[in-house]
């Protein structure tokens, strides 16, 4: 089985997209006869053209028998260069980027995304919700489909729960999707004392979207209590992880949710809006709030972090739910066959 995994060097590190790739295309590195990769500098906002003539030459020299891997969101920018392709084409589908441009107030091209995904012969997608949206929206064939729910590290437990931590933790870059400014709004209305808010994630993607966030911050008179920590290292976000009593989400939309299910790993309570995906599979194990309920959002809130002894029933609901979540080992076992099954159909898989 011959692989071939196009990623951008520019992706956003850190963010649940990247690890995911990351860690998909380390399983399919170790399960393929030949595993090679083919970088572009720059995919965001847009591949250059003279990089995109590059790819279409290496392209042609593909063997027909190789499977390209990449993300939808470059596979999308790429169509012209991958119409004529002889070998097969698998796309990560991890949401649709028109929700994403919904959010950003930009005009969908819907119809892009479904050429996109119309044109690979499989789709892998990262939870139910995904798979649904693909097939009723872009018409993706169930049988096209790879199901591949993101993994899980093994992590110590959060202290910061049994401390009855007031810290509140956000982890995803500072775009429209995620409602930042809807979460200042909810703190702007609790009643707790001593409560402290740190949002990490990139904050350099839409640096307009973040001047607006932090004029929101100031107005609300919450700059001392709510820290923008932007991208941080890793050992400082397990730090994050370690001392906060409660992980707060109100992202428009979620094709999983990864922060949600490490914030359940760690043992720390999680406070969420039914996120797309989110609410399907961390079910009863998180307490959902509403999207456009600011008061009745920070009152779920108030009652985590007003009840001590409540805090650590939570967290210890949150550990053990998070602790029954796949690793990154099973999500991903046997990802290169089911991948070839879904682009070549079983027959052809099976003979090879």
């Amino acid at each position: 089985m011959r692989i071939v995994h196009l990623r951008s060097a520019d992706y956003a590190r850190r963010s649940g997209g990247w690890v995911y790739n990351t860690r998909l295309a380390a399983a399919l590195a170790a399960q393929a006869d030949t595993f090679t990769e083919i970088v572009v500098p720059v995919a965001f906002p847009s591949i250059g053209e003279q990089d995109a003539a590059r790819l279409a030459a290496g392209f042609a020299a593909l063997p027909p028998d190789s499977i390209l891997v990449s993300d939808h969101l470059h596979v999308a920018q790429l169509i012209p260069q991958l119409a004529d392709r002889q070998f097969s084409l698998a796309a990560i589908f991890h949401h649709s980027t028109t929700i994403e441009d919904e959010a950003n107030g930009v005009h969908p091209d819907a119809e892009e995304e479904r050429r996109c995904l119309a044109m690979c012969d499989a789709v892998i997608v990262t939870s139910d919700e995904t798979a649904a949206y693909a097939v009723g929206h872009h018409g993706v064939a169930p049988s096209r489909l790879v199901l591949a729910a993101p993994g899980n590290d093994i992590v110590p437990r959060a202290s910061g729960p049994s401390a009855k931590s007031r810290r509140i933790l956000t982890v995803g870059a500072a775009v429209a999707r995620k409602r930042y400014p809807y979460l200042v709004e909810v703190a702007s209305r609790l009643r707790s004392a001593d409560w402290h808010w740190t949002i990490v994630g990139d904050l350099e993607r839409d640096p307009d979207h973040v001047a607006a966030l932090r004029s929101v911050i100031d107005g609300a008179g919450l700059a001392a209590r709510i820290h923008l920590a932007g991208a941080i290292e890793d050992g400082a976000l397990a730090d994050e992880w370690n001392r906060s009593g409660l992980y707060v989400a109100a992202s428009l939309y979620e094709g999983y949710g990864m922060a949600v299910s490490e914030a359940l790993r760690h043992g720390v309570p999680v406070v969420t809006t039914a996120s797309g995906a989110v609410a399907g599979w961390a079910g009863e194990a998180v307490m959902l709030a509403p999207d456009d309920d600011a008061a009745a959002f920070a009152r779920i809130i108030d009652g985590v972090l007003d009840d001590g002894a409540g805090q650590g029933r939570l967290s210890d609901l949150a550990f053990a739910f998070g602790s029954s979540l796949p690793g990154w080992d099973a999500t991903f076992a046997d990802i290169a066959p089911r991948i070839a099954t879904a682009c070549l159909g079983p027959e052809v898989e099976a003979a090879a």
